[in-house]
């Protein structure tokens, strides 16, 4: 299983667990930074000198808790976020949905489970902090772009949505609505196009060969994606659309408190809820191959 060289932040109030998780994240060859609790977490956080890639962390500590973190780094830098906790108490886990979290795990775990969690959520972040502002300025007030489905044209996209809505939001409100784009330019990508479906993609991700499937398929995919975008009164308006054929989206945007308390331990299938929670207003057309969100402008 390979991983990367990343800065996990992990706040784990016993002593038993910091050491025994800090052993097997280092064994992966992550950087480790431990906090004992929530407070000195976001301390360490907060720090200019200090950069983190992901925060793993309990619920029940004492100062700050879990959830505590979880809306600090909400409102900050909204950091890939695991919580790893031996609280089996679901309607806790779902609160710290409306933080952007979309991982929870139920320690103690194995340490493969462990690492895919983590990969998967680093991965998922890897597109968005890896943006770079677009070149230039384009006329008038809708703009489109077609590319493949290619990762790397991803992070394009990325760029060329960021360099137009820069001077709407301040940094953090542009970093908060790249992620929830994010999560809708990725299932067009992977779900739309690439055709991976939910059971799929969390096999893949718990077998931790996620990366290597989508790699395979995009060589055979010959489908596009297109974004549209415009500015409409004191709105931004997206429209992504894709050349599948479609999924169920009601059955992800409609969710019940029962229904995200059994996907709680799957690492996937809650980021389009989320997004929809986030944007003002979200709906998909065409059986669920094009997606439309607007976002009021503060």
């Amino acid at each position: 299983m390979e991983t990367g060289s990343e800065t996990i932040l992990y706040a784990e109030d016993s002593k038993f667990f910091r050491q025994k998780t800090s052993e097997v994240l280092s064994s992966f060859g992550y950087n480790v930074i431990v906090a004992k609790d929530g407070k000195e977490a976001i301390d360490i956080y907060d720090d200019q000198n200090t950069e983190c890639d992901l925060i793993l962390s309990d619920i029940i500590m004492p100062h700050v808790d879990g959830i505590g973190l979880a809306q600090h780094n909400y409102r900050n830098k909204l950091l890939p976020f695991v919580v790893y906790t031996s609280v089996n108490e679901t309607k806790t886990a779902l609160k710290f949905l409306k933080y952007g979290v979309h991982d929870y795990l139920e320690k103690p775990s194995e340490s493969e489970r462990l690492i895919s969690v983590i990969n998967n959520a680093i991965n998922r972040w890897s597109v968005h902090k890896g943006m770079e502002k677009g070149n230039g300025s384009f006329a008038g007030n809708l703009h489109a772009i077609s590319f493949p489905t290619r990762k790397t044209d991803l992070a394009h996209a990325n760029a060329w949505v960021m360099s137009k809505i820069h001077k709407c939001f301040d940094a953090h409100g542009c970093d908060k609505f790249m992620s929830f784009f994010d999560e809708l330019l990725c299932n067009a990508y992977e779900h739309g196009n690439l055709k991976v479906t939910e059971e799929q993609k969390s096999n893949l991700i718990l077998e931790d060969t996620f990366e290597d499937e989508m790699n395979r398929r995009e060589k055979e995919c010959k489908a596009k994606i297109t974004v549209e975008l415009s500015f409409l009164s004191n709105n931004i308006a997206v429209k992504i659309s894709d050349e599948g054929v479609g999924f169920d989206y009601e059955k992800y945007l409609y969710m019940t408190e029962d229904d995200l308390i059994e996907r709680l331990c799957l690492p996937n299938g809650r980021g389009l809820l989320m997004a929809k929670n986030y944007f003002d207003v979200l709906r998909f057309t065409e059986n669920g191959s094009s997606v439309f969100f607007s976002k009021r402008i503060q």
